[in-house]
């Protein structure tokens, strides 16, 4: 008997069963080979495979090997130039730039043809350099202005900006249609005519992503109104906010970002150089519902969950509490009573509203494994968690990871 026809079997089968199937391959398999063979079955397959296959493109530069290789960003422009309906399929666009990726004059042209694209995540990746904005070479600017408009696109709604200059804060001012924005590393530009004719409706995020050394920039723009007075950004629609803290400041401003969003549902905080979370409580208003703590931890010597403990001791609504400690110091890390601390707090009468508390220990090892360590941080559901893991009312998960480095003497 001769195989079925793949024509045959999409007339059988409804288009969203086909669907699907293939977002399952696309889950499964992050190299996307599956999905790749099943485009070269047969031509009826071809556009569902690559709605997924081009769905998000990430352009960056070659790590330096050495060898001449051409430049990702023109072989993408090739791309598009010999296949021009596969820039419809481009949804997200990751674009690292390089200074020299400014000379390629098609550029213009190929980020114009991505009519579809919804999310545009735009970093430069020169060195120790950042990319200076407002003070491109006039040879730059065609390819500034096609980036702009790219940005403005009404289908764009996710924006990430990653260490850039004195970028205009009118064009964010216009990006009414986003819903999520991403900085890093970024400043803006300090004059800008609030006179000049830009929309006046609000900017109603939903996802405000603030990484390293962009607290400052943030609080300037959420407080930023146009000349009639109405607020640039409608902070009511606020959900969900990812602060970096690398320093004690970065606290106090985490602190007045959530005073300004009144209806937070999600906080999500990474937290390096030991930061203490001070006034931690004071951000968890009623409205939210998630935390996420996300924790490096280099000494034995300090408190590995930054002083939570302290700040969880009075009531809120939280409903989920994820932690995630990365443990990145010697073998002579001790396992200390915080530990135990954390496990009395989160059983209080006033965490009735807890339905879920996750912990996941990453152990960075270097040269061998350090395994007395990682035995005795398995083992902390049982000698330091009893209460929390044996509650009813609480879902406790417990991951433990360990990621080997090369030592030293390994490169010797």
């Amino acid at each position: 008997m001769l195989p079925m026809p793949m024509v045959a079997l999409l007339d059988i089968f409804p288009v969203e069963i086909i669907e699907a199937v293939l977002s399952a391959l696309v889950e499964d398999d992050n190299n996307l080979e599956a999905l790749k063979a099943c485009s070269l079955t047969c031509h009826a397959l071809l556009s569902h495979c690559r709605k997924h296959i081009f769905g998000t493109i990430t352009i960056r530069p070659p790590f330096s090997t050495g060898f001449i290789c051409a430049s990702p960003i023109r072989l993408f422009g090739q791309l598009i130039r010999n296949s021009p309906e596969i820039a419809t399929y481009v949804r997200h666009l990751r674009l690292g730039l390089q200074i020299e990726d400014f000379s390629y004059e098609e550029l213009p042209d190929v980020l114009g043809q991505l009519t579809q694209l919804r999310g545009l995540f735009i970093w430069f990746c020169s060195g120790y350099t950042v990319l200076d904005w407002k003070h491109m070479p006039v040879r730059f600017w065609p390819i500034r202005s096609s980036l702009l408009r790219l940005l403005l696109s009404p289908t764009v709604t996710s924006l990430k900006l990653h260490n850039i200059v004195n970028f205009p804060i009118s064009t964010l001012m216009q990006s009414t249609s986003l819903k999520e924005l991403h900085i890093e590393k970024l400043t803006i530009e300090d004059e800008h005519d609030m006179s000049s004719p830009l929309p006046l409706t609000p900017v109603q995020l939903k996802t405000l992503d603030i990484g390293l050394r962009a607290n400052k920039v943030a609080l300037r723009m959420l407080k930023m109104h146009h000349i009639n007075g109405s607020s640039v950004f409608d902070l009511e629609s606020l959900k969900k906010l990812h602060m970096s803290i690398e320093v004690s400041g970065d606290m106090a401003d985490t602190v007045l970002l959530c005073g300004l969003a009144s209806n937070l549902s999600d906080i999500h905080l990474k937290v390096l150089n030991g930061v203490k979370l001070s006034k931690l409580s004071t951000i968890i208003g009623p409205s939210v519902k998630y935390l996420e703590l996300a924790i490096w931890v280099y000494s034995h010597k300090r408190d590995p969950f930054s002083g939570i403990c302290e700040e969880l001791t009075g009531n809120n609504g939280l409903e989920t509490l994820s932690l995630c400690l990365r443990i990145d110091t010697d073998a002579e890390y001790d396992i200390g009573d915080e530990w135990g601390h954390l496990d009395r707090v989160l059983v209080q009468p006033v965490r009735s509203a807890l339905k879920h508390f996750s912990l996941k220990v990453v152990l960075y090892s270097y040269g061998q494994s350090n395994k007395m360590l990682l035995e005795r941080i398995k083992g902390l559901p049982q000698t330091h968690f009893s209460s929390i893991a044996s509650k009813c009312s609480v879902r406790f998960t417990f991951l433990v990871e360990e990621i080997m480095h090369p030592s030293v003497h390994d490169f010797v």
